[in-house]
């Protein structure tokens, strides 16, 4: 490895996703983690998988630090976020419907849906309460009574540093120097990916693969761009010809719904029906893009 690179990875800390999800495919770094969060000093974990693209059929795929399985089949996502625009509730949202997509089969009872936790490890009090964690849970409003749809959202502050489990956890979080963590297992983990020929390549590929398939992804949305502008020409003729929404998803074998989207959009741009124009209006004010095949 490069000097340059390996001066890269000492730099970092378990704040950063690189760092923080090689060192969390140990099953003991991932159980320490989640007994300390989840408050459970039973938990342990069955497996763990760092880095994974997880897709959406219609929309936008994401990368999740960490995902991990506990031995009694409650599933985890684990993330880190320095950024307070990146832990927007929203997006705990997303990752939690992402997980229960890709997780079901088809035929499978929703019962069997597993417990699922939702964990952002944020570098600011996102939530601003000036607490160290937060448990988010749907509730029926009327009763008072918690749902109970096995969905958690769990924040954790990561600017607390007191002198408990989870405060100590954040130090070492925040931590560069191995020497200096509470925890042993994080401690020797780091160690190990910074300080070691073995961790440095392990380090060097995972920089690597994730270059590779950020480079793959930007492609596929340029694909993904040349599909839905070709769609939406396509429509933009038919429109001039002064065929029905229906005819038109008949014709193009589209769903009415998604032709509809394009023809309301478009009947502002008429009648030059400029396709960029409609695309970006689409795409950045209502989102419908996404969803275009």
């Amino acid at each position: 490895m490069d000097q340059k690179r390996l001066e890269y990875i000492k730099g970092l800390c378990m704040m950063d996703d690189l760092l923080m999800s090689a060192v969390l495919q140990n099953k003991d770094c991932a159980r320490l983690v989640l007994r300390i969060i989840l408050e459970d000093p039973w938990l342990e974990v069955q497996e763990v998988q760092t880095q994974e693209t997880v897709s959406s059929l219609y929309g936008r795929a994401i990368r999740m630090d960490v995902k991990a399985v506990a031995s009694d089949k409650r599933l985890c996502n684990i993330e880190v976020q320095r950024s307070d625009a990146g832990a927007v509730p929203k997006r705990a949202r997303y990752n939690g419907s992402l997980l229960d997509a890709n997780t079901a089969l088809p035929g499978d009872a929703y019962g069997k849906l597993p417990e699922q936790y939702v964990i952002l490890i944020t570098a600011n009090d996102v939530l601003k309460g000036g607490l160290p964690i937060y448990h988010i849970e749907r509730m029926i409003l009327e009763t008072g009574k918690l749902f109970r749809d096995g969905s958690h959202i769990i924040y954790v502050n990561g600017k607390n540093q007191d002198d408990t489990p989870l405060g100590r956890l954040m130090q070492d979080f925040w931590c560069k120097d191995p020497q200096k963590m509470h925890y042993p297992e994080l401690a020797a983990e780091n160690r190990r990916l910074k300080e070691t020929e073995e961790g440095a390549k392990q380090m060097e590929s995972v920089v690597d693969r994730i270059f590779v398939e950020g480079r793959e992804e930007g492609r596929e949305e340029g694909r993904m761009e040349g599909r839905i502008l070709k769609l939406i020409d396509s429509v933009c003729k038919k429109i001039i010809k002064g065929k029905s929404t229906a005819v038109i998803a008949d014709e193009l074998e589209e769903e009415e719904s998604t032709i509809q989207d394009i023809v309301s959009v478009a009947s502002s741009y008429v009648p030059e029906y400029d396709v960029e124009k409609i695309y970006a209006v689409m795409n950045q004010v209502t989102g419908k893009s996404a969803a275009v095949k």
